[in-house]
């Protein structure tokens, strides 16, 4: 393909281009290619489920790979867990285990100290916009556990450092369980009943991840199935559930079309058929001008 530049500054000849971020960045950003026709590939927020069925093992092992699930990157990824749903009889239970498996593997510093595992946020606006989050659940009653330990070599006042936090006592309706926090906020939420908590997972406007947690693996697929989720994790989540074979991207606001796999190559091609229709090649029997064909 030859001509001058798309408008949106994208180099000649170009067929596709991928964008990350929110939702209004996804706007944004996909505004100009929809105007010079170019297709897009857009991975964009997700406010990420972790559901615990009732089978679930709070062994330390599995407890440690959930923590790191939610506050990897400072909680700064898009699939990271946002939210966590546990079976009410099982919540005392799974916070404390929580808590023991943040203090066992949680550090937080200078992301350059050797043992460090959770650093800084992005900006001084996202700090300030994480604590505005947690003052608001506070004043909504809920609980907030800090988690872990701060790295001795680290002045946390001297970056963008936010606590992590368990926020338990909250409902679904708060902002840090509504929206995508993007930090290292850890909401806990009860539930009584698995229709009831698939219909709570799969409330709002983001479906990138979720993943399901169970001791029974022929149970949490079947799970998963019900979950409005473009890609749904079993037994772990965000970095340790990924894979290059397997295409990754989001439904509902968090975006369309897939990266990594088959799927995720295919973004980048666009098929060009060449065809001879049967009816008028050799020994064919014709076709009358106009028609279509009628499948046989």
């Amino acid at each position: 393909m030859g001509g001058p530049a798309a408008p949106w500054g994208a180099p000649p000849g170009l067929l596709s281009g991928v964008d990350r971020g929110g939702a209004r960045g996804g706007r944004r950003g996909g505004a100009r290619p929809a105007a010079a026709l170019t297709p897009t590939t857009m991975e964009l927020g997700g406010n990420d489920p972790a559901i615990l069925l009732d089978d679930a093992a709070l062994t330390d092992e599995a407890m440690d790979r959930l923590v790191m699930a939610c506050l990897a990157t400072a909680g700064q990824v898009c699939m990271a867990v946002k939210r966590v749903y546990v079976p009410r009889r099982a919540h005392d239970r799974f916070a404390a285990a929580f808590i023991a498996a943040a203090d066992r593997v949680v550090r937080l510093g200078d992301a350059l100290h050797p043992g460090v595992t959770v650093g800084p946020v992005i900006s001084e606006a996202s700090a300030a916009r994480l604590t505005a989050l947690t003052d608001d659940a506070l004043r909504r009653g809920a609980h907030a556990v800090p988690l872990g330990t701060v790295c001795p070599d680290t002045d946390v006042s001297a970056g963008h450092f936010v606590t992590p936090f368990l926020l338990t006592g909250l409902g679904d309706d708060v902002p840090v369980v509504r929206e995508e926090q993007f930090g290292p906020l850890v909401p806990v939420l009860p539930y009584d009943r698995e229709d009831e908590v698939v219909e709570r997972a799969n409330a709002g406007e983001l479906g990138l991840g979720a993943s399901v947690w169970s001791a029974d693996e022929d149970r949490a697929f079947a799970f998963a199935g019900r979950l409005d989720a473009g890609f749904c994790f079993i037994n772990t989540h965000n970095r340790t559930g990924m894979s290059l074979r397997a295409p990754f991207g989001g439904v509902k606001r968090s975006g369309h079309g897939r990266e990594y796999g088959a799927e995720g190559l295919e973004e980048y091609t666009q098929p060009c058929v060449v065809h001879a229709p049967q009816a008028f090649r050799p020994g064919g029997g014709g076709m009358a001008p106009g028609t279509y064909p009628v499948p046989g």
